[in-house]
């Protein structure tokens, strides 16, 4: 695993009911200490490092999905797709649901303020606006919320200016 970082020491953010943003590190401790009551887990990292490592401990009672892309790109068109439809299905299941990338920071931010607009929970820039109030680290790139926007077709990517 890589070298420890400043974002490694960010606890993880309740950012509305029944979601949670984290990074990598919180999220590999939920098998000794899960003091949330997370019950599903979607991981949007990349790192391979960070697919399987030792020190990520799977809680027994937690369903996991690993979807990976790479930060500051485009989002894969499927990889979005398939974000959306495990955490409609959790949420819906009534889980507790964690989304986290290797910081924190910008996919798993993008991810979960995709989800609530495609969730109708709230639109897109106010969903966003919303997160950051709940995670002060919150800072996603530009190229994934743009993808994010068009894949949702959100404006000014909704479709009118092309």
């Amino acid at each position: 695993m890589s070298a420890w970082s400043w974002y490694d020491n960010v606890p993880m953010s309740k950012v509305y009911n029944r979601l949670f943003i984290s990074g990598y590190v919180q999220a590999s401790h939920l098998g000794a200490n899960n003091p949330m009551g997370i019950t599903a887990v979607l991981n949007v990292s990349t790192d391979a490092a960070w697919e399987r490592p030792t020190d990520y401990e799977e809680a027994p009672d937690v369903v996991y999905a690993h979807i990976p892309f790479e930060d500051g790109e485009e989002i894969p068109e499927a990889a979005f797709w398939a974000c959306m439809k495990f955490l409609h299905d959790r949420y819906l299941h009534g889980d507790n649901v964690l989304i986290h990338c290797a910081a924190g920071i910008s996919r798993s931010v993008t991810i979960c303020t995709s989800f609530m607009h495609f969730a109708h929970i709230m639109q897109f820039a106010d969903a966003l606006e919303y997160i950051k109030t709940r995670r002060p680290v919150a800072n996603p790139h530009i190229e994934i919320l743009n993808s994010a926007r068009k894949l949702l077709r959100v404006w000014p990517y909704d479709g009118s200016m092309d």
